[in-house]
């Protein structure tokens, strides 16, 4: 990260577990759907809310178009 994280661990008890998981995820799924040769994640607390940023500098690979989010 670029930055210092500055949020009270007090934050993370509940959620870590969870943003674990999306981290791990995101890299998955950037290994699996895009040529990326760089990744960057931060961690961002707006609202008492904590947000999983992720850019990574990959296209998607041939023949594989983005689908609607089922959310």
């Amino acid at each position: 990260m670029s930055q210092p994280f500055r949020t009270p661990a007090s934050a993370w008890a509940p959620s870590d577990t969870l943003l674990c998981r999306c981290s791990w995820e995101a890299i998955t799924n950037i290994c699996k759907h895009s040529d990326a040769t760089h990744v960057t994640m931060a961690f961002r607390e707006s609202n008492r809310q904590l947000y999983l940023l992720v850019y990574d500098n990959g296209t998607s690979k041939k023949g594989q178009t983005p689908t609607d989010s089922a959310f």
